[in-house]
This record gives C-alpha cells, structure tokens and sequence, in this order.
C-alpha cells in the first residue's frame, strides 16, 4: 500500500464513511476528485503523505465534515491557511481545521 499513487475512485461509493484515516501513502499525489460525494465524513486526517500537495474542489462539497486533520505538508498547510490560503475557501465550512504544529 505504500506505493499507492492515487485512492480507489471506488472509495466515493463508501457513502456511509464517517471517519477517514489517510497515512504513510509516501506516493500519493492525489485525493480523488469526487471525494465530496462521502456525505456522511465526519473526519478527515491526512499524514505522511509527503507528495501530496493539493486538495479537490470536492472538498467543499462535504458539508458533514467536523474535523480536518492535516500533518507533516507545510506548503499544504500554508495554503489552506485562513484568509489567504488558496485553499482555504474549499475548506472555511469545517469547524475544526488543525495543523501538525497545532
């Protein structure tokens, strides 16, 4: 699993998905881009994933989404900053953003 590049599309099938644990992926590039269809996501934390540096659109469509968890990607976790992160709008209805240094 390590040498995994992408996620399964067929994860966004998981419609009753609440948690999700994204970790040690060292080739992950990408998040699949109708991740947004997990509608029932409460949680999502992304760490170790060192290739990974950019979000979906999608990710505003999880409107369930309480918690994200983003550690170990500075230039990630810069931008999706408040206000000025690039990223920042996709992500701005989660309550609770926290950063590896949080």
């Amino acid at each position: 699993m390590p040498y995994l590049q992408v996620l399964p599309q067929g994860i966004t099938s998981l419609t009753t998905l609440q948690d999700l644990y994204i970790s040690d992926l060292v080739n992950l590039t990408a998040l699949p881009e109708n991740i947004g269809g997990l509608s029932q996501l409460r949680y999502l934390s992304i760490s170790d994933c060192p290739k990974l540096t950019a979000v979906p659109q999608s990710l505003r469509g999880l409107t369930s989404l309480q918690t994200l968890h983003i550690d170990s990607y500075p230039e990630l976790e810069k931008r999706c900053q408040q206000p000025d992160g690039s990223y920042w709008p996709l992500i701005r209805h989660i309550p609770t953003v926290r950063f590896s240094w949080q």
